[in-house]
């Protein structure tokens, strides 16, 4: 026998370990032998068995990140931490770490009262989170909402972990696809942007919301590109005529739009049963809108302006 592994000092031994932590494995394969192991471990002993075969290298209670420490190593290699331990490493507040520490492994282990063991064909890639291999913050998420009975934490869960926790609507959604209904429809609702419902409420508004509108650019029919006066209500006259200086351009007043141009701004609108912008005499029948019927409007020459009203006048705009 080799007593030179009988020399090993055991106190020095446990701060070299993470967090004190270690198999029993580990330990016969240093020297010790099974009735070192079973003295230590006694009642009131130096050591405290934390899961079958981990020990703490240590008499005081474990803390959390000891029982991490534990569940891991008990898992086997290739674990990775999940659930409420691994939301609380990523910076996440709305679930305290309690109760069995969940941890994910590719292989078949039983889970006990203080580690909660789910295997996966394919574990996440982790990320490394204080010392402990964590599974990324939508996984993590997913695993700690299954977990959960009440709908107001399983919400608050789900927007943490999008919000805080960089965690993506649509990858929780494949990881909740057989979730409880509530997460479902937590994902539902943060899955809507700000503002879905198609209205905005001015800053400090009481009343009721005014839908938003967008404005709308129309293309020319005969497929050029809409000029900036398409934007202002005109569109391409079809048969070449329109009104004035507009004739050449071809482009029309379009009567759908609400928006009137610059000229309505001064008291004019255009009248629409003028087909030619010249001053002529001939007989204007148009609708009268305050009476609903019609009035027969005399033959007379059309006012002129003089300045910026001029070119209105004549191209078939009329005060108000």
């Amino acid at each position: 026998m080799n007593t030179d592994r009988a020399t090993i000092d055991l106190t020095a031994l446990a701060t070299l370990l993470p967090h004190r932590v270690t198999t029993t494995s580990d330990l016969l394969a240093l020297g010790l032998t099974s009735e070192d192991l079973i003295t230590r471990c006694r009642p009131r002993g130096l050591w405290r068995p934390l899961l079958p075969g981990v020990l703490l290298l240590s008499s005081a209670p474990p803390t959390r990140a000891q029982l991490v420490q534990a569940a891991l190593r008990y898992a086997g290699a290739g674990a990775v931490l999940t659930g409420r331990d691994a939301l609380q490493l990523h910076g996440m507040r709305v679930l305290t770490a309690t109760g069995p520490v969940h941890v994910l492994a590719d292989r078949q282990v039983e889970s006990t009262s203080r580690v909660r063991v789910t295997r996966t064909r394919y574990p996440p890639v982790p990320e490394l989170r204080g010392g402990f291999p964590v599974a990324p913050p939508a996984r993590a998420a997913a695993d700690a909402v299954r977990l959960l009975d009440r709908p107001d934490e399983i919400r608050a869960v789900l927007a943490e972990a999008v919000h805080r926790g960089g965690a993506r609507v649509a990858e929780l959604r494949l990881l909740l696809s057989r979730g409880p209904e509530p997460a479902r429809q937590a994902l539902a609702e943060l899955a809507r942007p700000p503002g879905s419902t198609g209205v905005v409420k001015p800053p400090g508004s009481t009343g009721s919301a005014t839908p938003m509108t967008t404005p709308t650019r129309q293309r020319d029919r005969a497929g050029s590109d809409p000029t900036p006066t398409a934007v202002l209500g005109w569109r391409r006259d079809r048969t070449g005529s329109g009104p004035a200086s507009t004739t050449a351009l071809g482009w029309r007043r379009d009567r759908a739009v609400s928006d009137p141009a610059p000229t309505a701004a001064l008291g004019w609108r255009r009248d629409r049963t003028v087909s030619d912008p010249a001053l002529t005499t001939a007989l204007d029948r148009q609708r009268d809108r305050a009476g609903g019927g019609l009035r027969l409007a005399t033959a007379r020459a059309r006012p002129t302006r003089v300045g910026g009203l001029a070119l209105a006048a004549v191209a078939g705009w009329r005060p108000d």
